[in-house]
C-alpha cells in the first residue's frame, strides 16, 4: 500500500535536490560532463524526474526516526495549530492547500504565456513557407524522413535566435535580420525540425508541468534547464554524427548565430523563450557546454567507466531513498490523539491466515497488514477465535 504523507514528500524533496545538485556540479564540470555524454546526463535527469513523480513510501521502505529535536519540529509542523470555520488545520494542511493553489496559479500563466507567445509571433511574424530557400530545404528534410512538410517558416523582428514553436502546427521561427549562408540555413532548418520530429516540445512541456506541479522545489528549476541543454545536446550530435567537417562546420553556425543573438538579447520577449525551442541559449555556459560534448572523444575508455560508476551512484542514490522513510519520533498528546497512532494500549492485531493481519484501533477496524514491522513493539495479536498467540 503507499501513502502520501509529510514524510514522503520530505524524502523526495531532499532526494530530489540532492540529484539535482550533483547535475549541476557535472554540468559545471566540463570534462566529466564531455566523458558521461549527454545520454548519460539524460538518464540521471529521468531519475531525478522519477523521484518528483512518486513521493509515497513503498511496503519494503523502512522507518527512520529522527532525532528527538528535529521530531519535535516535524510533529510541531503537523499539530493542528489553526481552526478556519471550525476545521482544525495544521501547518502542513495550510502547505498542501498553498500548494494546489500555486499549481493552479501557474498553470494559469503557464496557459497565458503560451497564448501570448502565439499572439504575438502571428501579430509581428511575416510567413516566409512558400520562399524557394526555406521550402526547398525543409522538403528535403521531411522527405528523407518520409513525412510531408508541415513546418511554417515565419520571420520575427527583435528576436535574439532562431526557435521552433508549435505543437500540432509546428513553426521555425527566425530572426528577419538575420543573414544566412546556405549551410547555415541548413543547419538552422535541420536543428529545429529534428527538434519537431524528436518531439522535444513535448518534452520540454513535460518538464514544464513538472516544474509547475513542484513550483515550490527549487531542484526542479535545475531540472528544468538541464533538461533543455540536454535536449540541444541531442539534435547537435544527431546532425553531426561524429563527423570532423561537419562538426567544424556546424560549430561554426553555432557561434555566428550567438554572436547575432548577442545585439538582440535584450529586445527579445522573454515569454517566447519559454515557449520554444533553440538553437543557441542565452546564457554563454550552455554554447560552451555544447560545443564541449562536440568535440568529445566518444572512444575514450575513462568516459565508459566514469559513465558506469556515476550511473551506479546516481541510481543508487534514488532507490536508497525508498528503502527508508525519515520518521518523527516523538508525537505530542495532540497528534496522538487526532492521527490515531498504533500503541499497545489502543491497538491489537486479528490474524486471519498465516501472513494477514486485520488491524484494529480503538476497536475499530482499520485494514488489513501482511507485515506488522513498523509497528511499536508490545501489540497484541489474537487468532479468529479472540485466543492471545502472540506480540510484536
Amino acid at each position: 500500500m503507499l501513502h502520501f504523507t509529510f514524510s514522503t514528500v520530505l524524502m523526495a524533496l531532499l532526494t530530489s535536490n540532492i540529484l539535482a545538485g550533483l547535475i549541476a556540479v557535472l554540468f559545471l564540470r566540463g570534462k566529466t560532463m564531455a566523458r558521461l555524454g549527454y545520454k548519460v546526463l539524460a538518464f540521471f535527469v529521468l531519475l531525478t524526474v522519477v523521484r518528483l513523480l512518486i513521493p509515497y513510501e513503498f511496503p519494503f521502505s523502512t522507518n527512520i526516526y529522527l532525532p528527538y529535536v528535529l521530531s519535535q519540529i516535524v510533529s510541531y509542523f503537523q499539530e493542528y495549530q489553526i481552526h478556519f470555520f471550525n476545521i482544525p488545520l495544521s501547518f502542513w494542511n495550510l502547505f498542501e492547500i498553498l500548494w494546489v493553489v500555486g499549481i493552479l496559479i501557474h498553470l494559469v500563466l503557464y496557459i497565458h504565456d503560451y497564448r501570448h507567445t502565439k499572439n504575438y509571433i502571428l501579430k509581428y511574424g511575416q510567413d516566409k513557407t512558400k520562399e524557394p530557400k526555406y521550402q526547398e530545404i525543409l522538403d528535403k528534410l521531411c522527405g528523407q524522413r518520409g513525412k510531408r512538410n508541415c513546418f511554417r517558416v515565419i520571420e520575427l523582428p527583435n528576436l535574439a535566435f532562431p526557435i521552433l514553436f508549435g505543437r500540432r502546427e509546428p513553426a521555425i521561427i527566425l530572426p528577419d535580420h538575420l543573414s544566412l549562408s546556405t549551410d547555415q540555413l541548413y543547419y538552422v532548418l535541420s536543428h529545429e525540425a529534428l527538434h519537431y520530429f524528436h518531439h522535444d516540445f513535448l518534452i520540454k512541456g513535460a518538464v514544464r508541468i513538472l516544474s509547475i506541479i513542484y513550483w515550490w522545489n527549487p531542484a526542479c528549476i535545475l531540472v528544468y534547464h538541464q533538461t533543455n541543454t540536454l535536449l540541444e545536446m541531442n539534435i547537435d550530435d544527431r546532425i553531426t554524427q561524429k563527423s570532423p567537417d561537419i562538426t567544424a562546420r556546424y560549430a561554426e553556425c553555432l557561434l555566428y548565430i550567438k554572436k547575432n543573438a548577442i545585439l538582440y538579447s535584450s529586445h527579445t520577449p522573454r515569454f517566447i523563450a519559454r515557449n520554444g525551442c533553440f538553437f543557441v541559449q542565452s546564457k554563454e555556459t550552455d554554447l560552451k557546454r555544447r560545443i564541449t560534448m562536440l568535440v568529445q572523444d566518444s572512444g575514450n575508455w575513462r568516459k565508459r567507466w566514469t559513465g558506469i560508476l556515476l550511473t551506479l551512484s546516481m541510481a543508487g542514490v534514488c532507490l536508497f531513498s525508498y528503502s527508508f522513510i525519515l520518521e518523527a519520533e516523538y508525537y505530542s498528546p495532540q497528534m496522538e490523539e487526532s492521527f490515531m497512532i498504533p500503541t499497545p494500549d489502543n491497538t491489537y492485531f486479528i490474524q486471519i491466515d498465516s501472513s494477514n493481519y486485520e488491524v484494529y484501533m480503538n476497536d475499530i477496524y482499520i485494514g488489513t497488514e501482511s507485515s506488522l514491522e513498523y509497528y511499536p513493539e508490545g501489540i497484541k495479536i489474537y487468532n479468529k477465535e479472540g485466543d492471545l498467540i502472540d506480540e510484536t
